[in-house]
């Protein structure tokens, strides 16, 4: 797994299966800083699929100028029973990046979606 950070940001993991000389080539070809990861393993822990889903997808960003937003959107594919996206949004404004740019947080959050399996 190649993790490529570029000024101080990370862009982008890819995973690919690749012989040690093709993965030196591919890291000439990459641009910032590059960290090399090991597969050591698949999976984790296995637990207990939920009974009931509950997944949301929202967007969060920061109004820049009169009409202007810098906005991301984001899936969570399961949030913990008893828990909203107002809980949620409680913990995106003013944590999360807007951008790229890691000293501008988000201002507001919008629930996009929601698939609850919760009657």
């Amino acid at each position: 797994m190649i993790k490529q950070i570029i000024g101080g940001v990370t862009k982008k993991t890819v995973y690919a299966e690749m012989s040690a000389g093709d993965l030196t080539a591919v890291q000439a070809l990459m641009e910032g800083k590059l960290e090399i990861y090991d597969k050591k393993f698949e999976g984790g822990t296995a637990s207990v699929m939920p009974a009931q889903m509950n997944s949301i997808r929202c967007s969060c960003g920061k109004k820049i100028s009169k009409g202007v937003y810098q906005t991301a959107s984001f899936s969570v594919p399961h949030i913990t029973q008893g828990k909203s996206f107002a809980d949620a949004k409680a913990l995106i404004i003013g944590a999360f990046d807007a951008g790229y740019d890691i000293d501008t947080k988000c201002d507001y959050s919008n629930l996009i979606g929601s698939k609850s399996e919760v009657a």
